[in-house]
């Protein structure tokens, strides 16, 4: 088997992706995408760092890269919103009665669930209220949560699924869901893997926990290369390399 070069690897990205590198390299275009137009740059970088010997499995991992640009997410966040609202007719629960949970970060530093509300309120201004989306940690009281009939907890990026998981568990125990409070119970994400999925609904159903997913199918991918094989093991050090120059926004993963 012929080896992967540099240029078919990054034709693959590009065409696995749908980025138009021309348009996504021009400045005076609506589309550009910095990490983008640099990329080609980058990699003959990334090439000098490692091991020859490396080379083509890199290239193989860079070629199977999924990435989301800015807009793209904010647009998968409109579609989340539109295949809510159809469970959401058949309960006979408004917009307004939602309430959107993110994960927070237990740092002091930035997180993706920052991004996450940000993305969502942007593209939907005129639907929802900032205070529907709200992070799972703060202070929300008892008598706030009573309000909504639809709780929806949102990620951007589902891995293993074991954060979103934790988020979901401690919230429902802290307000003694469906005990107490039995809202309508949602996860969503623009990025699942299926295995997070999997992990999600399986301990939600030990729970006793009635929750839907919210994504599109064709968004749900599966890792290029299985946890443990030896190629995994030999570019995982490399997978970080790269996912650290594509840093969120926009969202990359293997």
């Amino acid at each position: 088997m012929i080896a992967m070069n540099r240029t078919d690897a990054l034709n693959l990205f590009f065409r696995k992706n749908g980025i138009n590198y021309a348009s996504a390299s021009n400045v005076n275009d609506g589309n550009y995408d910095k990490r983008i137009a640099d990329l080609p740059n980058q990699v003959d970088q990334w090439l000098r760092q490692i091991d020859d010997t490396d080379h083509a499995l890199f290239l193989e991992m860079l070629s199977c890269y999924t990435y989301l640009t800015e807009a793209q997410c904010q647009l998968r966040y409109v579609e989340i919103l539109s295949k809510l609202q159809q469970d959401l007719s058949a309960l006979q629960v408004q917009r307004s009665e939602i309430l959107f949970v993110t994960v927070e970060s237990s740092s002091a530093c930035k997180s993706g669930g920052d991004n996450v509300r940000a993305d969502l309120h942007k593209r939907n201004l005129t639907e929802l209220k900032k205070e529907q989306i709200i992070a799972a940690q703060p202070n929300l009281d008892a008598e706030c949560l009573s309000q909504y009939k639809a709780i929806v907890f949102l990620d951007d990026i589902i891995g293993s699924g074991i954060t979103l998981w934790k988020e979901i568990a401690s919230f429902c125990k802290r307000f003694d869901i469906p005990n107490r409070y039995d809202p309508a119970l949602f996860y969503a994400c623009i990025a699942p893997r299926r295995e997070g999925v999997r992990h999600i609904e399986r301990n939600c159903r030990k729970s006793g926990l009635s929750i839907r997913g919210i994504f599109d199918e064709a968004w749900v991918v599966d890792p290029a290369f299985s946890t443990g094989s030896p190629e995994y093991l030999q570019i995982e050090k490399y997978e970080k390399m790269v996912g650290t120059y594509m840093v969120e926004p926009p969202k990359t993963w293997t």
